[in-house]
């Protein structure tokens, strides 16, 4: 096996079960706010079972489940309005949304992108802040407790926290009055929480019940726990999702479960869809399978020959049931006569989608300023290649469980692969003094570990299969998600909410989808365009500027009547907008031209909304300037104007590894849906290989990494002053938006970085052409060769290691001209290339002297 570690857990305080004082007070504290569940007789299961048998209807509960009364306890005794974060499949987070309605605290509840719609959706309707976070209920707590640590918020357990339990008990109270002469609890087992408050609760009533737990066979994490053996258990699809939990090692439950419950039942999915839909057609009782399944522990015959007489009464703990459950219980096919198939499909159209209300966002920790470094890179690799693993054993655990073939050299090959990974990560990790070897590093265990990760993936993974393995990851098999991966997957999600949190957007006015390039993205917002927003007649507004590929797209396109602004300026883009009154206009903030032209973004938008007659899209390529704006906030107020913004994440959002092309479109949340459906049809997703290579940067570590480079720009430019002058005409003269001298100086303040793009003019107009410029890069080559100084020459920007380009083959409107991406080198290594390229370019101009003096 794989190692399976997802790297070093969080300290935890261990978390000790209630006293019988806590769970007596816990149904004072309750009285009156938490339902008085009714108790129901069920003849039919007495008639089987020969003693009676009632069902404790817990999912009537407020909230829709049992869970309601832990969360309002766990809430009760917490401060009010304080923040508290949790990591729950639904039913807990629904509790707790519901009980903060009472208490007023603000609750963020981290789910599962498989968790069930309908809970996803009824968060969503609380108005709370939802995180769909991982594949699994694990992944959600994790990244609910890592909140809680960074932010300092109260982190409740679903399970392992003593007031939850201490609120669950408060069943056992009522039970008391209600039954008794009760003899036999039985209820569902997932952390262990349910069952530790009843069993709690029933002694602290003085009853002498047996207490039965019931979980499916293909998840009995809690059962395996009670009985010594490993906890974590791979994510096998089963209709008891809601009680798919892996246990904290620390949880009282588990001892709980060893020494307290008098059996923990497991049944197979067949009892377990029986049990739903008995109780359905019997009852009118429609329960979530993971709540109604101590019913099929009753028909399956679990429960025959136990001791005693008194009655047996099921606890149905919730009754949050989606359609796609229910649909999966109707169409199950039963090999039983008495039950019947029913199949509904049901299909939304993009319209049809549920727009969320709006989220707050998290707000950041009070860090001083970061200062970039590599390293941590490295530890993210790690990181990834950990879940990596860990998905892999579960991908062989289901593959031996199914009797599906597995290719044992090819898991003896990947085997090796992760082991390389784990070896090039560490050796990354251990370069702090050589830059260049460390990035090497990095880059190669980047593809290692998407290598690994992506090796045993199916563009179009199958649900089900028999005699082989048409998928890779376990929990794709109960996914919503799953489908050609041209519809996107969890692993693209992912990428794009760390995306949006690098460059810094808020949720509440943001979404972001990933394509295939930066063009791409172009692709994606030109058919939004031309199917959402203009139609004939209509007029689009570009700054001549903009990047060339996408100015070529937009004029040959028929469809589109574009007008041109007479140059990069503010002032030509207000009037182009005045004049031509366009349905689009396309800017970019900082040009990639030899100007590198800048504007006040949240000023001009604002002067398009007032010249405006009518709705306006302003689609903002920030590519050059990526996360130092958030161009959403800039049109908050405006009455007019809508953004929609794109980046070539090629560029900065890779941290100059250049592992993978990708481009993003962020818009307005009310969007998504139509977006999403054009990004499937014109096949310009990011796919899950290209994904898993992409660099996660925080935003901190993003902005620190912009910032020395805009830095690097200013030593540079102050070498190039120093060794060419500054006086007009200069040899040499250096352009850089960051210069008190350019044109646009006083817009930089509107931004958090300026880049790390320069661009570099001779005053001799001979020398600015595309042979001349590539000689004077040569130049510069030799002289960095011979200081052993790091420096490449090749198109693009965002690099480590500083670049020289002559720019010609976007200089179709304009004269070639040299590009110098700074890269992100310390002082002391840009110091070093500031040196070459001063030596370089003066090698340069004397040679062109000499030669032309001849």
């Amino acid at each position: 096996m794989l190692d399976s570690a997802v790297g070093p857990a969080l300290a935890r305080q261990r978390i000790l079960l209630p006293s019988p004082e806590t769970c007596e007070s816990a149904s004072a504290e309750l009285a009156g706010k938490v339902l008085r569940t009714p108790i129901r007789p069920l003849p039919w299961l007495s008639d089987r079972l020969g003693r009676p048998v009632l069902a404790k209807l817990e999912h009537l509960q407020r909230s829709g489940s049992f869970k309601f009364r832990g969360a309002l306890h766990a809430l009760l005794k917490l401060q009010n309005a304080s923040t508290v974060v949790t990591g729950s499949a639904g039913n807990h987070s629904l509790a707790l949304a519901e009980a903060a309605r009472m208490t007023g605290h603000r609750v963020v509840a981290c789910i599962p992108l498989t968790a069930s719609v309908i809970k996803r959706e009824r968060l969503l309707a609380y108005g709370i802040s939802v995180i769909e976070r991982g594949t699994t209920l694990d992944e959600a707590i994790d990244h609910a407790r890592s909140l809680a640590a960074e932010h300092g918020f109260s982190f409740i357990s679903p399970y392992n926290d003593a007031h939850v339990i201490a609120g669950n008990s408060t069943i056992a109270a009522e039970l008391a009055e209600q039954v008794p002469d009760l003899g036999v609890v039985v209820t569902p087992v997932g952390g262990g929480g349910l069952a530790a408050g009843l069993g709690l609760g029933l002694t602290v009533a003085g009853l002498d019940a047996l207490l039965v737990g019931v979980q499916s066979e293909r998840f009995s994490s809690l059962a395996s726990a009670a009985q010594g053996h490993v906890l974590r258990h791979p994510y096998r699809p089963t209709l008891a999702d809601g009680l798919m939990v892996n246990p904290d090692v620390e949880s009282p439950t588990i001892e709980f479960a060893r020494q307290h419950m008098a059996k923990i039942v497991r049944l197979d999915e067949e009892s377990i869809a029986a049990g739903c839909l008995a109780l359905f057609a019997r009852e009118s009782l429609l329960c979530e399978p993971s709540g109604a399944i101590g019913i099929a522990a009753t028909l399956a015959g679990h429960l025959d020959g136990l001791p005693g007489s008194g009655p047996v009464v099921i606890v149905l703990s919730g009754g949050n049931m989606a359609l796609g459950s229910l649909a999966r219980v109707l169409a199950y096919p039963f090999r039983r006569p008495e039950f019947q198939r029913v199949l509904e499909l049901y299909h939304r159209k993009a319209d049809d989608e549920p727009i969320p209300p709006p989220i707050e966002p998290l707000k950041a920790a009070a860090n001083p300023e970061t200062a970039w470094d590599m390293s941590f890179l490295a530890r993210s690799i790690r990181t990834r290649l950990h879940a990596g693993a860990s998905e892999l054993n579960d991908f062989l655990s289901i593959c031996r469980a199914e009797n599906l073939p597995i290719n044992s050299e090819e898991i003896a090959l990947l085997k090796k692969f992760t082991r390389a990974a784990k070896r090039l990560t560490t050796l990354a990790e251990s370069e702090a003094e050589d830059s260049v070897r460390r990035e090497r590093l990095i880059r190669l265990g980047s593809r290692l570990t998407a290598f690994i990760d992506q090796a045993l993936a199916w563009q179009a993974p199958s649900y089900e299969q028999v005699g082989v393995a048409a998928f890779n990851a376990a929990t794709s098999q109960q996914s919503s998600l799953v489908n050609y991966t041209r519809y996107a997957s969890p692993k693209i999600s992912e990428l794009e909410d760390a995306l949006s949190v690098a460059l810094g957007f808020d949720p509440r006015k943001t979404s972001l989808l990933v394509t295939s390039s930066g063009m791409a993205a172009h692709t994606l917002v030109e058919a939004f365009l031309l199917r959402y927003v203009v139609k004939a007649g209509d007029n689009v507004v570009c700054q001549p500027g903009l990047y060339f590929e996408t100015l070529e797209q937009l004029t040959s396109n028929c469809a589109l009547t574009v007008k041109l602004a007479a140059d990069d300026s503010e002032e030509a883009l207000v009037a182009a907008v005045a004049q031509h009154q366009p349905r689009a206009v396309f800017l970019e903030p900082l040009t990639n031209t030899p100007a590198l032209r800048l504007l006040d973004l949240t000023r001009v938008l604002a002067r398009f909304d007032k010249v405006a007659s009518g709705p306006m899209l302003a689609v903002i390529d920030g590519t050059l300037i990526s996360g130092a704006i958030d161009p959403f906030a800039a049109t908050t107020d405006l009455k007019h104007v809508e953004t929609i913004y794109t980046e070539s994440g090629s560029k900065y959002l890779q941290a100059g590894l250049d592992l993978t092309t990708l481009g993003i479109v962020a818009f307005r949340p009310e969007r998504r849906s139509v977006m999403e459906r054009l990004r499937r049809n014109t096949g310009t997703i990011l796919y899950d290989f290209a994904a898993a290579m992409t660099p996660r940067l925080t935003r901190q570590q993003h902005l620190a990494r912009m910032r020395r480079m805009t830095r690097n720009a200013g030593l540079i430019c102050e070498s190039i002053d120093n060794a060419f002058g500054t006086t007009c005409p200069s040899v040499a003269k250096a352009i850089f938006p960051g210069r008190r001298d350019h044109p646009d100086y006083c817009n930089a303040a509107a931004y958090a970085h300026l880049g790390g793009v320069m661009t570099l003019r001779f005053s001799e107009a001979g020398l600015n052409n595309r042979w001349m410029l590539d000689a004077a890069i040569a130049h510069v080559l030799a002289e960095a060769t011979t200081r052993n100084t790091p420096v490449t020459k090749g198109v693009s920007f965002g690099f480590s290691a500083p670049r020289l380009s002559a720019a010609w083959s976007m200089s179709e409107t304009s004269a070639p001209f040299l590009r110098l991406s700074v890269g992100d080198g310390g002082d002391a290594a840009t110091h070093a290339f500031a040196h070459a390229l001063t030596t370089g370019l003066a090698g340069f101009l004397d040679a062109t002297r000499e030669s032309t003096s001849k």
